[in-house]
């Protein structure tokens, strides 16, 4: 089993106001983070605070 040498959560906030192309804000973090050596870990989390929506997506190296 690899061990894990660092953590880290990102997110991305979500107004509903948001254009299409910002819909997938989230995703693109993460693709940029795998290109960096990271790999997701875990569940996406969703939050809700002031009608904004909030995604999270640990990672992992």
């Amino acid at each position: 089993m690899t061990r894990i040498t660092e953590y880290k959560v990102i997110s991305a906030l979500y107004a509903e106001t948001d254009a299409d192309e910002t819909h997938d804000r989230l995703s693109k973090q993460v693709n940029d983070h795998i290109k960096n050596g990271w790999q997701p870990f875990g569940q996406l989390a969703s939050a809700t605070l002031a009608e904004t929506l909030i995604l999270t997506q640990p990672m992992v190296r």
